[in-house]
């Protein structure tokens, strides 16, 4: 909250966020209300979906891949526990073909922070994109902050404590963020008054 006031200079009162991939039990949105920040929502494709984010679809642009290539995740696997909230509903899918001009469209969120999860993107390309969409996180000034446990150096990997978990499949180094920051044309931040933790600027 205090790097978020000092990067804004503003009242909180109008500032809307997200917690993506808050888990079962979210606690960031609530530790953020506590601390002022009124209009925090909670998202998790599995116990806490949502149709607006489940629908974006991200598609490859022809430099990756084919261009009838799209890539889709599902909202309950099989793999995973089952939750009352954990329901995939119809919607319209959300694509850059089909959003209104950028001039027209009114990103639902101020900020979105994404905390111990990224480390779980099975295809990283979809959740990064996900994060930073047109649809979600406003431009010109939309913060992004991630928290994952980044390795450092390589004497720091074999000890590691990120490897003992098999549901980490995505890990990064501070070198992987700049290249996310590069590749989807952000500002990177650091540091960010920790380790292990990014935050993005969208411009």
């Amino acid at each position: 909250k205090q790097w978020y006031q000092r990067r804004v200079r503003g009242q909180f009162d109008d500032i809307r966020g997200l917690d993506y991939g808050c888990g079962p039990s979210p606690t960031l949105s609530y530790l953020l209300k506590e601390q002022g920040i009124p209009h925090v929502d909670d998202y998790d494709p599995y116990f806490y979906p949502s149709s607006q984010i489940d629908s974006i679809v991200i598609p490859f642009k022809k430099e990756d891949g084919p261009s009838d290539i799209i890539l889709t995740q599902t909202t309950t696997p099989t793999d995973f526990p089952s939750s009352s909230q954990s329901t995939t509903t119809e919607s319209t899918l959300i694509t850059d073909d089909n959003l209104p001009p950028l001039s027209t469209i009114k990103p639902l969120y101020d900020f979105i922070t994404c905390t111990e999860t990224a480390e779980h993107f099975y295809v990283p390309y979809i959740d990064w994109r996900k994060l930073t969409h047109t649809s979600l996180l406003k431009r010109n000034g939309g913060v992004l902050v991630v928290m994952t446990s980044l390795l450092y150096n390589d004497e720091q990997f074999e000890n590691w404590a990120y490897l003992r978990d098999v549901t980490h499949v995505s890990l990064y180094r501070p070198k992987t963020m700049e290249y996310i920051a590069k590749d989807l044309g952000l500002e990177l931040i650091w540091p960010v008054e920790r380790k292990n933790i990014a935050a993005f600027i969208i411009r």
